[in-house]
């Protein structure tokens, strides 16, 4: 993984074989090489605590917990100090937060890690594809969004592959959160 450049990849595994080490070994390695600098962990929000404080006490990393009231007191993606975030996927699906994440002036992150994807959902019925709003939100992350009058209640959407499922997703600067087309 550490010799792709760009790099995307799924990381999907039974439960308790260590997909939360190595995605942590990754970050922090990463991080150690000065090849990314700003990372999103977006795990569903019963993880939030959990991560946070595996990152802190595992790798030695200090993420920030960012809440709804963060985004409601205040843009908790800009400035010092957010570099390094945890936010829930239901909070970024929310729309104030990711709308404070897509900002202008807010630097876009380097590497998203979600995780529990196979809480992101898509189905197809009748030939069309059904987004949920948190597959539309990992979409939009990934760089894959078409203009907002074609998305979900501000969340974009893109024509797409069928979902992926597993347990940690994790895409590089190419899939960042960008401003306009998502790069």
């Amino acid at each position: 993984m550490l010799r792709q450049d760009p790099l995307r990849f799924l990381l999907a595994d039974d439960a308790g074989a260590g997909k939360t080490v190595m995605t942590g070994l990754y970050v922090r390695e990463m991080l150690l090489r000065g090849r990314i600098r700003r990372v999103l962990v977006v795990p569903p929000a019963s993880l939030v605590g959990n991560r946070e404080r595996e990152l802190r006490t595992l790798f030695h990393l200090q993420f920030r917990i960012v809440t709804g009231a963060d985004t409601r007191a205040g843009n908790p993606f800009r400035g010092p100090g957010n570099d390094l975030v945890v936010v829930s996927l239901d909070t970024l699906a929310g729309g104030q937060a990711f709308g404070a994440l897509r900002e202008a002036g807010v630097p876009a992150y380097d590497l998203v890690v979600f995780d529990e994807a196979h809480k992101l959902a898509a189905v197809t019925e009748n030939h069309r594809i059904r987004k949920t709003r948190r597959y539309a939100l990992a979409e939009a992350l990934a760089g894959d969004a078409v203009p907002m009058d074609q998305g979900v209640s501000g969340v974009p959407l893109a024509p797409s592959s069928p979902p992926a499922s597993g347990d940690a997703a994790s895409m590089d600067r190419s899939s960042s959160v960008g401003r306009g087309p998502l790069q």
